[in-house]
């Protein structure tokens, strides 16, 4: 009988009978005893692999508590299951996944510009379902993202991968970073063996002014883009593929020289400037020395004889006046003693240089760039190669530069 009375206390306690009710049927100690062993928890079951693969599949997507409630667990057994048994650190340290602040340590940016890209949907990033803002991207969906020229203005292509040792994180995947790197360059060499690097290279309006010879036109430019004639971005400022740059004409970008209705349109990228740039280019003059003497930008030079060998105008515009060219390797070289009239300073400073006297700073850069495009046009073995390449960069200026660059002259003569 008293077999029977557990039994049925039991059920009518599970049954959500009161507690004072079984007590006065089958006793108090029967009840209280039996009401303890019902309030007790049982042991959790074991893991299942189905319950196992929802963890791993869902743990980026939602919370713990979510997680807990689809499984029929407490959230703290989720995160002990998935710390201990499954190896995974944590929803943002997964190994598909990059933080904001994982791709902006690798591209070389600042945090704030990886979330506010993620949050424009320039990049497909999402936020983890975190108490904290945490911010992450497939690396497999980043990388088809990176290696697109359309979004290069967003970072810079010789930063990355290249995070310095001290800032980075804990987690920061340096093998990753390099892959990276490599698709990127394997990318602008395809663009550049195609005929489309300009596609991978975006310009501001004032270098788009720089690029066709208008100093200090990035107002025209602003305004072409306004009117619809020239396609760009916007990020910050106003970026513009020098590709699309080219395909300007002078209708398009017009600079306005003069006052009220007497003023006229006038371009600066005429023919004759146009071979005037590529004949100093030839001498060795640098692009400033060139923009100071034709009154322009420092830099007015470098993108315009940039835009030209992109155009496959150099070459023709170097036969046309008798300048040596290479085109596979960009080298234009022109003997500075046959131009002795049209380039006084270098005449000058070449006889100056050839009596041992002293020369400044800028003069010995004049001399150098000079010397620097007839040891790469003239060395042709091996050993004429190397001393050409010992000349590329001038280095800190030092008593031992002219003497140095007085014996590469000298060799090159005999070239």
């Amino acid at each position: 009988m008293t077999t029977v009375n557990n039994a049925l206390a039991k059920g009518e306690l599970r049954a959500g009978v009161p507690l004072p009710v079984v007590a006065s049927r089958y006793g108090r100690r029967a009840a209280v005893v039996f009401a303890k062993q019902a309030q007790t928890p049982k042991r959790s079951p074991y893991w299942t692999p189905d319950e196992d693969k929802f963890v791993r599949a869902h743990l980026s997507w939602l919370s713990l508590d979510d997680i807990a409630l689809r499984l029929g667990r407490s959230a703290l057994g989720v995160k002990l299951r998935y710390q201990r048994y499954l190896d995974l650190r944590g929803a943002s340290k997964l190994p598909t996944l990059l933080t904001a602040e994982h791709v902006a340590q690798g591209l070389g940016v600042d945090s704030k510009t990886v979330h506010a890209l993620m949050d424009r949907g320039l990049l497909p990033g999402r936020r983890l379902p975190l108490n904290t803002v945490v911010r992450v991207v497939e690396r497999d969906a980043f990388l088809r993202w990176v290696v697109n020229p359309r979004h290069w203005l967003y970072f810079k292509r010789e930063r990355v991968g290249l995070a310095k040792s001290k800032r980075i994180g804990q987690y920061y995947d340096a093998t990753f970073w390099l892959k990276v790197r490599r698709l990127l360059d394997k990318q602008a060499a395809r663009l550049q063996n195609i005929g489309r690097a300009g596609e991978g290279e975006w310009l501001t309006p004032m270098q788009v002014a720089e690029l066709h010879g208008i100093a200090d036109g990035d107002n025209f430019v602003n305004d072409a883009i306004h009117a619809g004639k020239l396609p760009a971005m916007r990020w910050g400022n106003w970026w513009v593929r020098r590709s699309a740059a080219l395909t300007l004409t002078a209708t398009d970008l017009r600079a306005y020289q003069g006052r009220g209705g007497k003023g006229v349109y006038k371009s600066v990228t005429s023919d004759a400037a146009n071979q005037f740039v590529v004949l100093a280019s030839a001498i060795g003059l640098s692009s400033a020395d060139i923009g100071k003497m034709m009154k322009q930008h420092p830099r007015f030079a470098e993108h315009r004889l940039c835009a030209l060998w992109l155009e496959g105008r150099a070459p023709v515009i170097a036969r046309a006046i008798g300048v040596n060219c290479d085109p596979k390797r960009r080298l234009l070289y022109a003997d500075w003693r046959q131009y002795r009239a049209r380039f006084s300073r270098v005449d000058r400073l070449a006889r100056r240089f050839l009596k041992h006297d002293s020369l400044t700073y800028d003069e010995t850069l004049v001399v150098w760039g000079v010397v620097r495009v007839a040891a790469q046009w003239k060395a042709k073995t091996a050993a004429q190669k190397q001393a050409a390449r010992s000349v590329l960069h001038l280095g800190r200026v030092s008593a031992k530069t002219l003497p140095r660059l007085r014996r590469i002259y000298k060799e090159t003569s005999k070239w």
